[in-house]
This record gives C-alpha cells, structure tokens and sequence, in this order.
C-alpha cells in the first residue's frame, strides 16, 4: 500500500470514528428520551458504521504495520487513537444510561402491572348484593 492510499485510508477511519461518536450522542438522547423506534435505527446505523472500519482496519492491518513506526505517520495516528478512546469511553456511557434507562422502564412497568392487577382483583363489599336491595334494611 502506498503513502497516498494509506493515508486515505487513515483519514476514512478518522470519519468513521466521528461519524460513530456522533451516532452515540445522539443514541444518549433517543435514550432519554425512550424513543425505542428511533434507537432501533440508530443502532442499525452504528452496526453499518462498526462494520466500515472493520474493513478499513482489515486494509490497514494487511500491510504490515511498518508504516505505524513513522514519525510522519505518528502525527496523523494521535488524534485517531486519542478519538478511538474517546469512541470507547462514549460508547461505555451510553451502554450505562441504556441499562438504567431499562430498569428504570422496567420498575414502571412492574409499577403499572401491580396496579392493573390491584384495580381488576378487587372486589368492593357492596358487589355481592343483588339488583334492587337496600343497604340499610330497617329490621
């Protein structure tokens, strides 16, 4: 591989990476926002994006490595490595909100169930009377 498709090579992947931290920004919001439809199609988006620098990262890992010593290549390599951390850390946040985002649903949910369950199994005392009876029969 030569510099110039090494080098554009590295810059596809320094896209893709922005392209996944944005997509975990806005994950962060469909999240809080509990919108499912709409995190669905972001997720579909970032397994696309996972898969493109899979790819790109199979290119470069094909090529030896020897470039990686450069010290030309190692300016281009620090803001795509310090953007990978970054990737990393977001993606282990929005990983948290998500599962308390789901606990959170979960409690409501159990929440809404005991209640439905309370209000349908409840019978009040004046249920068992027939039609027409009286609740104070002078005796």
């Amino acid at each position: 591989m030569n510099q110039f498709e090494l080098k554009e090579c590295l810059t596809q992947k320094r896209q893709i990476i922005q392209s996944i931290l944005a997509n975990n920004e806005t994950q962060r919001l469909f999240i809080k926002r509990q919108n499912m439809k709409g995190l669905q199609r972001l997720l579909l988006e970032r397994d696309a994006l996972i898969s493109q620098l899979a790819t790109v990262e199979g290119k470069l890992r094909n090529d030896g490595g020897n470039w990686r010593q450069a010290a030309e290549w190692k300016e281009i390599l620090q803001p795509i490595n310090q953007e990978q951390s970054a990737l990393l850390d977001s993606c282990k946040l929005v990983a948290q909100e998500a599962i308390a985002a789901r606990l959170q649903i979960a409690d409501k949910l159990r929440e809404i169930k005991a209640g439905r369950l309370l209000k349908n199994h409840y019978a009040p005392p004046w249920t068992g009377m027939g039609a027409g009876c009286q609740l104070s029969i002078k005796g």
